[in-house]
């Protein structure tokens, strides 16, 4: 029921205080004045708690989404009077979380959590809300459902990895086979007695081999696998069982370990043997891959996993914790996490990873690797369709890394007028590689772009763009004149608190410039000193002191004349220095009464 509603039915008369002081919140509540709009209402509350909190709670459902602020000011209002009413401590935490407020909204919901421990909502917005990920209440619920009814790991399709093994099946059976009959044969040598060794047994051999003839059997006629033997081959393959320990010992002693097609093969068999609970063949598969492959985070996952059908899952999800230290975007890593998580009876954090993976999946479009889009992309550059590009490679920014990728999306950032994201794409690579010439000087564009927005806003007497662009200029590069144009601009909106804060910065800047320049005098009227050259020394001591008008650069050069022997000059500098600091007041006196009669003539 509705705020209107409400009003229309229920006797003016008995709530008309109600309703005056329900309408004084609500208008206060519009001008912006949260802390005066909770007065009227706790007033109202007081005279009327049930009345007065289904307005509230009715003028808050109104209010969705378009004044979190104001939605916030209310929700609190009412959990102050019914600290019970987990409904609104929910949608209250809803509302933070839009906000961007994380902090507070997994507060809130650990209110209802605290108060109903069984608040479906609230304990999957809690999950979200550690996971970052932007889905709430029912769709929250309903976005995980698939990975909450896993009975088995996440693992990559293997349809065609097995159709591999099944061709390497009959190989792999003779190459076992041959093997056991090496074994026999040298089992039977080991153990022959002595006097057999001495008995000669050719001809008893002889007659063994003629007792047993080989019969070799003739086809029958009426045998349809006979008649084609091509499709009794086909029955014959499709009989045939992988053998994953067969399989694992063709692969690892007569295949070419270096090669990418035996790498595949490992993989379809680790798979394979993964899926079907073969616990020993999955674990040395993917050891053999993380040893040809240490850079594979695919295969660090697996052998986790396989290592987990052991029965030691704690052991499992530490080893996944680490894998996503160093790639939090693993998308296997994440879920297989989230399903042991889960086995192992830890609900919420189970939930965390299943949202995660459900972030990830959203950002790559199902895809649990990005491989596929980045692809894509790539493609569409080359065809010159840049802004197509972009859109591929947009969603995955955050997992992108490498530098000449993240230039490139910079620059169809800057292209497509993206100023703000380009800045960004270009810092990344600077993190990585501070000399970066692409990224510096997409950086340096972009400052004249800001710097032109800057300019033209000023032509146009629109100050407030101006103060914008500034601060997005200033965001890459500082200097005084910059600095001091900001400050102008900030003053002529009336934003003095701001360019207080410039002002501040720009003195600090002065001074740090000014600090460096001493410094290098002081270098050079040393060097002058060691060459024995003291006239140009007490110049650039000089110089030193007329950039700041340090007392401790005056010490220096006291010093300096101690240590050439003149020590009367000593004295004469030091009421140099004095006179020097006495001038130097004296012009910023008549500079600042100059200024104040500018001001006051205008």
């Amino acid at each position: 029921m509705g705020v209107l509603d409400r009003f229309l039915s229920s006797k003016k008369d008995d709530k008309q205080e109600i309703w005056d002081l329900f309408d004084a919140g609500k208008s206060l509540m519009e001008s912006q004045f949260y802390d005066r709009a909770s007065v009227e209402f706790n007033k109202a509350l007081t005279l009327d708690k049930d009345f007065a909190s289904e307005l509230i709670v009715d003028l808050y459902m109104e209010m969705q989404g378009s004044n979190p602020d104001a939605m916030i000011a209310l929700g609190i209002n009412i959990l102050q009077h019914n600290p019970d009413n987990t409904e609104m401590a929910n949608m209250l935490g809803n509302t933070y979380r839009k906000k961007g407020d994380l902090n507070a909204a997994k507060s809130m919901y650990q209110r209802c959590l605290k108060r109903d421990p069984y608040f479906k909502n609230a304990s999957y917005n809690l999950a979200a809300t550690i996971a970052k990920a932007d889905v709430y209440d029912g769709t929250a619920v309903s976005s995980i459902s698939e990975f909450e009814s896993l009975s088995n790991f996440i693992l990559p399709d293997n349809d065609e990895g097995e159709e591999k093994l099944y061709q390497i099946q009959e190989a792999a059976q003779k190459f076992v086979q041959a093997s056991e009959e090496v074994e026999t044969e040298s089992d039977i040598k080991t153990s022959e007695s002595l006097m057999d060794f001495l008995e000669d047994k050719s001809d008893g051999d002889q007659t063994k081999k003629a007792k047993n003839p080989v019969v070799e059997e003739k086809p029958d006629k009426n045998d349809e696998s006979a008649q084609d033997p091509e499709q009794g081959e086909s029955k014959e393959q499709k009989q045939i069982q992988i053998d994953p320990e067969a399989s694992f010992k063709l692969i690892a002693q007569e295949y070419d370990l270096q090669q990418s097609e035996t790498s595949e093969l490992l993989k379809a068999l680790g798979l394979y043997s993964l899926k079907h609970f073969h616990t020993d063949i999955a674990v040395n598969s993917f050891q053999k891959l993380v040893q040809l492959h240490p850079n594979q985070t695919d295969y660090k996952c697996f052998l986790v996993l396989a290592n987990s059908l052991e029965g030691n899952q704690g052991k499992a999800i530490d080893s996944l914790q680490k894998i996503l230290i160093e790639n939090s975007y693993h998308r296997y890593s994440n879920v297989n996490l989230g399903y042991l998580f889960q086995k192992s009876g830890k609900t919420m954090k189970a939930r965390t990873y299943f949202f995660i993976t459900y972030k990830l999946l959203e950002r790559s479009g199902g895809l649990y690797h990005i491989d596929q889009i980045l692809k894509r992309a790539e493609e569409h550059f080359k065809e010159d369709r840049g802004k197509k590009a972009l859109e591929f490679y947009e969603p995955l920014y955050e997992e992108i890394n490498a530098p000449n990728l993240l230039n490139r999306i910079g620059k169809l950032q800057m292209l497509f007028s993206k100023l703000d994201e380009a800045i960004q794409s270009f810092r990344r690579v600077l993190k990585v590689d501070g000399k970066n010439p692409e990224a510096r000087d997409g950086l340096k564009q972009l400052h004249q772009k800001f710097l032109m927005q800057l300019d033209n806003a000023v032509k146009k007497h629109d100050y407030e763009d101006a103060a914008q662009a500034f601060e997005k200029a200033i965001s890459i590069l500082k200097n005084p004149k910059l600095l001091q144009r900001g400050i102008d601009l900030n003053r002529m909106i009336k934003n003095e608190t701001r360019a207080n804060q410039l002002e501040r910065l720009l003195k600090q800047m002065e001074e740090k410039e000014s600090n460096q320049k001493v410094l290098e005098k002081i270098s050079l009227a040393e060097e002058a000193e060691k060459k024995g050259n003291f006239k140009a020394a007490v110049g650039y001591y000089e110089q030193a002191i007329r950039i700041s008008p340090k007392h401790e650069i005056m010490v220096k050069m006291s010093d300096f004349c101690q240590r050439i022997n003149r020590p009367e000059l000593a004295g004469k500098i030091s009421k140099w220095f004095n006179q020097y600091i006495e001038n130097e007041k004296r012009k910023a006196a008549l500079e600042m009464a100059a200024q104040h009669s500018a001001e006051e003539a205008k």
